[in-house]
């Protein structure tokens, strides 16, 4: 800067240099919630949809809760729901940035409890052998049934459990079965699932 005055030599002055510091910067804001999409329920797979951000960010990451404890190694945006996660609620926690090292988060609504899976069993279960009274009846399953299930067979007369008959096999060797009907229960079990019970026709023992 230079000033002057009549009479006067002209002087001049400088000044120190202001360095002009940039704002620091924001994290995203989160402007649509994220949610997750899909079924609840074991065998089913969860999916995140991020929401919206302002700005857009660059990275994004996700934990996973049930019943609000993370779950170890899960991080991408799809959860498939295995049976220790039955009657859990899950939700997810968001994490964005669009600069390293500022971030900005928003959690998920929780869903419902998950709910137990579907076992999948082709067909019903039918009886073999004669129904005659010193003779032998047999439980045949269907063909298709889940891997690892429990499987328990009850045999009824008429609607009354036979004691010990939980065998696939029943020896019809008392002369009181005669003029009877029996059946067989069939029930199928798996950590996670709901049960599957069928039942096979009934015959009646001559």
């Amino acid at each position: 800067m230079t000033a002057s005055a009549t009479g006067y030599a002209a002087g001049v002055a400088t000044s120190d240099p202001v360095a002009i510091v940039p704002p620091a910067p924001k994290p995203p804001v989160n402007t649509v919630k994220p949610a997750i999409l899909g079924t609840p329920k074991v065998g089913e797979t969860l999916t995140v949809d991020r929401g919206t951000w302002s700005p857009t960010p660059t990275s994004v990451s996700y934990q996973w809760t049930a019943n609000g404890v993370p779950l170890k190694d899960v991080t991408g945006n799809r959860l498939t729901l295995t049976p220790d996660l039955a009657h859990k609620v899950i939700r997810v926690l968001v994490v964005v940035a669009a600069v390293p090292g500022v971030y900005g988060a928003e959690w998920t609504p929780m869903t419902a409890p998950v709910a137990l899976g579907t076992l999948d069993v082709a067909g019903k279960p039918t009886l073999r052998g004669s129904a005659k009274v010193g003779r032998k009846l047999k439980v045949v399953l269907p063909a298709v049934a889940p891997a690892g299930a429990t499987v328990k067979v009850q045999w009824l007369l008429g609607k009354r459990p036979i004691p010990g008959a939980t065998k696939k096999g029943l020896r019809i060797d008392t002369p009181r079965y005669r003029g009877t009907k029996v059946r067989a229960v069939v029930t199928w079990t798996l950590p996670g699932y709901a049960p599957v019970v069928l039942k096979t026709a009934k015959v009646r023992i001559r």
